[in-house]
């Protein structure tokens, strides 16, 4: 008679022990860790909103801002071999937020921010901008808007990588309406062609940068001269390479060994660029000079860029 009670313990103990093991294995496996208590400066939130399946898979993005917080379900979501994904035709809005402190619920995976109008981050019908992000530890992070007021798609990329964690990856999205953003200092230019290869003058292409110049609807065109201390010159059309980067222009052309050689049969330094930039409708004439050393070279403007 008592040995089966003591047969009903073992067994207790036992499926006790089992539930705890698997537990602890399910924790390893997804990795999660608590958003509470957050570092300073994390604000405490007042009201809590829920976008989507907030338990799906590795579990939510939390976003606060002021005495707000957005619990963001995963767009897609992978761990292991479990994966799954969503459309969010319309991405929760947030407005205003000089600030916004982001947690990533798995430890030890890297965490990526995109800002951007249009479609995609890599999609150029819009433009991209640079966020400033600060790590606060603790799986929280704060992001600043770059550029300029407007509304924003702010993706956010966390995934597995060199600091570990549960191999997988998570996306979410929001609408980031932008009230305090960034204004741009004034345009600036380069120019570059010609390049000292140690020693030896090259050419392997023409690329004219502009920078912190308000992306333009318009068409842009240019018409490139190198002109030889001995006045011979060769003419280039570099193109916009498409990039959509807020505040960047790049026009480039690559150079061939017969206009490589045309450039270089030119004669001597100093050689003076000229740079016909026309930027919706408008003609902005822009000079440089190359003597040798780096092979980008300021611009100078006769009409200041818009």
């Amino acid at each position: 008679m008592t040995k089966n009670p003591v047969r009903v313990r073992v067994r207790v103990v036992s499926v006790t022990a089992a539930l705890l093991v698997a537990a602890g294995a399910l924790t390893a496996c997804s990795g999660s860790r608590s958003a509470d208590p957050a570092p300073e400066p994390v604000p405490t939130p007042q009201t809590t909103t829920t976008y989507g399946d907030a338990d799906a898979g590795p579990g939510a993005f939390i976003i606060r801002y002021a005495d707000a917080e957005l619990r963001l379900a995963p767009a897609s979501w992978r761990l292991g071999d479990e994966s799954s994904e969503s459309t969010q035709d319309t991405p929760p809005s947030i407005n205003g937020a000089d600030e916004l402190y982001v947690f990533s619920p798995v430890a030890g995976w890297f965490i990526y921010f995109d800002q951007y109008t249009g479609r995609s981050a890599r999609v150029c019908d819009g433009f991209a901008v640079v966020p400033e992000v600060e790590d606060l530890g603790g799986g929280w992070s704060v992001i600043r808007p770059g550029g300029p007021d407007g509304a924003y798609s702010l993706s956010i990329y966390a995934a597995s990588g060199p600091g570990g964690g549960p191999n997988g990856d998570m996306t979410g999205l929001i609408t980031w309406n932008v009230s305090n953003g960034t204004p741009l200092p004034p345009p600036s230019a380069t120019i570059s062609v010609l390049r000292d290869d140690e020693g030896t003058l090259d050419a392997w292409d023409v690329t004219v940068s502009v920078a912190n110049l308000d992306p333009p609807t318009g068409n842009v065109s240019a018409l490139v001269t190198v002109t030889s201390a001995e006045g011979r010159s060769a003419v280039f059309r570099p193109e916009p390479t498409g990039g959509c980067s807020y505040g960047y222009l790049t026009l480039a052309s690559g150079l061939d060994d017969t206009e490589a050689q045309e450039v270089l049969s030119l004669g001597s330094a100093p050689y003076t660029y000229t740079v016909q930039l026309v930027i919706e409708g408008t003609t902005y004439v822009g000079t440089a000079q190359y003597t040798g050393g780096p092979n980008d070279v300021p611009l100078e403007f006769t009409t200041p860029l818009p």
